[in-house]
């Protein structure tokens, strides 16, 4: 099972309060279900299933990476990366913490 830190003080950032409802709900939807090191598989029909409505995931995008800050980057293979999610996780990554090492 994957362990999950949630970020509580995401309420109080104006990015966050300012997405519309959808993308919130999605953004969280991102953070509980990349993989450990931060990346995401698309997979809109799922995604869209589980979240009871359709996606549009280059609207998606275009709300997570505003002007000031970018938030996730497209892998050429097509998967998203969530850019802070490791610092977050985990904090500052160290080769010498075993931790780390995968």
């Amino acid at each position: 099972m994957k362990k999950r830190l949630f970020d509580c003080d995401k309420w109080k950032d104006p990015w966050y309060r300012k997405l519309p409802p959808i993308f919130k709900l999605f953004w969280n939807y991102l953070l509980d279900n990349c993989e450990c090191w931060g990346e995401w598989k698309p997979d809109s029909e799922l995604t869209s299933f589980l979240l009871g409505t359709e996606i549009d995931l280059q609207e998606a995008l275009k709300n997570f990476n505003t002007s000031d800050k970018q938030r996730v980057q497209v892998f050429p293979n097509g998967n998203w990366f969530l850019l802070d999610f490791n610092y977050f996780q985990y904090g500052e990554l160290s080769e010498s913490c075993n931790a780390h090492k995968p």
